[in-house]
């Protein structure tokens, strides 16, 4: 991975994924009917990377290179040992050709024609979910009051998304349902979704993982659920709601944790992981983080990108929110550098994967330069690379590329 480069756009997230084999186990097989978990000692290891945007950067002209030769990103990251990888759908999004269900096949029929196991985030939502925003998708939002009308369009949504992959022998292993869902999901834009209805929220929830069961022996597979929840320090409060409020239906945890947003540090990561493993009976995957590589990016632009509102610790732990404040090192030890990334993914993989009884570890390709974060000229600062370089125009140059909105996209 030293001789890795990417020119022409970012190579971005870093996730960890603390799971057994997504392909034939689960700590919750009990509930399900499904295979008994392995022991430790015969789990598999996953490595791999959310490639969402990949298909997007190649469109703009992106080249992924190893020792000068040009190479499919793809093929780089299986040759280096990748074995999983994890791509988002939106549902109608306005602003982009991409993310959309047909993107998505694009990039799990590369997956899957390497033999990788694949993880499908479900948005429910046309742009970006996080726990800032979960918008309701526009085509939807006549029904934003009629919760059973609603649940019926996320459960209709859901089983015709994965009937369309399943018929093309694309069925992913993983189904994460809904991204970062720490606060109320599928709400107008602008509204702050806490406290929690969770009458609503369970029902809607309950629905979408309710589509994902129907796979079960369609298209000779049955797709596991993951819940997300954004930050260690929520894990636990929101689950605790959601069981009490009949969502119990689900095989894995999937948490996001980005040091500069969260409570924790690495090692209090790891008790997390170890506590809610062990409390819920269930596999836990940090299937997301992130480590700023420069201070030197406008960082004000950058986060307002991110959709998340600023807020104080109490909010972190309550709703969710994560704060905006990075203070030059965000973790102790670890400075804004390549270096500092090199030393923080190792630790992060030990201290919150480690301490659950599944471990891996996933390398992503983010959010393109030409995406919704380069629409103030902003840069991924916590993009993981090795070596890194820039596109060559000027922010205000960069924003209509020829892959943008309104340009056909390359066909399967």
């Amino acid at each position: 991975m030293d001789k890795l480069r990417s020119l022409g756009g970012t190579t971005a997230l870093l996730m960890v994924l603390a799971v057994s084999s997504v392909l034939t186990m689960s700590c919750a097989g009990a509930r399900h009917g499904l295979p008994a978990v392995r022991p430790e000692a015969t789990r598999q290891i996953l490595g791999g990377a959310d490639l969402s945007s990949v298909n997007e950067l190649e469109d703009c002209g992106a080249v992924y290179q190893v020792d000068g030769e040009a190479r499919d990103p793809f093929e780089i990251l299986a040759a280096a040992g990748m074995n999983a990888v994890r791509v988002r759908v939106w549902v109608e999004p306005t602003r982009t050709n991409y993310s959309t269900l047909e993107d998505a096949a694009r990039t799990l029929r590369r997956a899957k024609a390497l033999g990788l196991s694949t993880m499908l985030d479900f948005h429910y939502s046309d742009d970006w979910a996080d726990p800032g925003k979960q918008v309701i998708p526009a085509a939807w939002a006549p029904a934003l009051h009629d919760v059973a009308t609603l649940a019926e369009r996320v459960r209709s949504y859901t089983v015709e998304s994965l009937s369309y992959l399943g018929a093309q022998g694309l069925m992913p292993d993983v189904v994460q349902v809904g991204n970062e869902i720490n606060t109320e999901i599928l709400r107008p834009a602008g509204t702050r979704g806490w406290p929690i209805d969770w009458l609503r929220n369970a029902t809607l929830l309950n629905a979408g993982i309710g589509g994902v069961r129907a796979m079960a022996g369609r298209y000779g597979s049955a797709p596991r659920v993951l819940l997300h929840i954004a930050q260690p320090e929520n894990v636990e409060p929101w689950f605790d709601a959601a069981l009490a409020h009949g969502v119990d239906d689900f095989d894995y945890i999937g948490i996001s944790y980005y040091p500069y947003w969260s409570v924790q540090s690495i090692p209090e990561l790891g008790e997390t992981v170890a506590h809610v493993r062990k409390k819920y009976d269930v596999d836990v995957m940090v299937v997301e983080t992130g480590y700023d590589w420069t201070h030197e990016a406008d960082l004000g632009a950058q986060l307002g990108a991110v959709g998340a509102s600023p807020s104080d610790p109490k909010e972190v732990s309550s709703g969710g929110v994560a704060s905006h404040s990075r203070l030059p090192e965000m973790e102790p030890g670890y400075p804004p550098s390549t270096d500092g990334q090199r030393r923080f993914l190792p630790r992060c993989h030990e201290g919150g994967a480690g301490r659950g009884r599944c471990r891996s570890l996933l390398l992503g390709a983010g959010r393109s330069p030409n995406a919704l974060h380069a629409e103030n000229g902003s840069t991924e600062v916590d993009a993981f690379v090795l070596r890194h370089r820039q596109w060559e125009r000027a922010p205000s140059e960069r924003r209509v590329l020829p892959c943008d909105r309104g340009a056909k996209q390359t066909a399967v």
